[in-house]
């Protein structure tokens, strides 16, 4: 253990699944445990522990006569599990609207400006990043920890694809802000029944999006 609890092994597992997310690790790219080791400063033992965890949740691939390589995720699979992240999404939304506080929605309304900062000043990856932060912030009252556990899960897979920045486009984004406008609205007037179904299309449209960017 380091001085500050946290294990060999989680440094391993952050190192290893940073680098995937932000594209230094490409799909199909093969993992060496010595070059890991030499980056971080490791030993072997907590990069392999690291490794095979990260396998177990879908990030790698122990392929044989190759060795561990980086999962790749083709167009269906991640159409389908941005699907899935939308059904869990928009019921984490509508569990988590009646119980949300005033400072929650102010803190919606909040994120939800910046981003349209942010959009106006074409930093349209950090909007795309508050859009997620925005749905965490909504999601975050609905009492249910494996339904947020699994949205993590989710989100965390889908961190990897790269082609997902096409929807952090100007268009996308901007039509995003103004839903999520629609959705605060709602909150506030209680009408909470309207929540799931409200978040439920605005996910959906953000699969269309890509959809439609992806066959062009």
């Amino acid at each position: 253990m380091t001085v500050q609890g946290v294990s060999k092994a989680q440094i391993a597992y952050q190192f290893i699944y940073e680098q995937i997310v932000d594209g230094s690790y490409r799909s199909g790219q093969r993992l060496i445990v010595d070059h890991i080791a030499s980056q971080t400063g490791l030993s072997q033992s907590p990069i392999r522990e690291a490794i095979r965890k990260l396998e177990s949740e879908g990030f790698l691939i122990n392929k044989p006569y190759c060795g561990v390589i980086v999962a790749s995720m083709e167009l269906s699979e991640s159409i389908n599990r941005m699907h899935v992240l939308g059904i869990l999404d928009s019921s984490a939304a509508g569990l988590s609207a009646p119980n949300l506080s005033y400072e929650d929605i102010r803190e919606l309304e909040n994120i939800n400006k910046e981003m349209n900062a942010c959009i106006e000043l074409q930093r349209y990856q950090n909007a795309g990043k508050l859009d997620r932060q925005f749905h965490n912030v909504l999601n975050s009252r609905c009492q249910n920890d494996f339904l947020l556990q699994s949205i993590q899960d989710q989100t965390a897979i889908l961190e990897t694809i790269r082609e997902l920045n096409i929807m952090f486009y100007p268009v996308r984004l901007l039509e995003s802000v103004n839903e999520h406008r629609q959705i605060i609205m709602n909150i506030k007037e209680e009408a909470f029944d309207s929540i799931e179904p409200l978040v439920r299309v605005h996910m959906m449209n953000s699969i269309t999006a890509y959809s439609i960017a992806m066959d062009q």
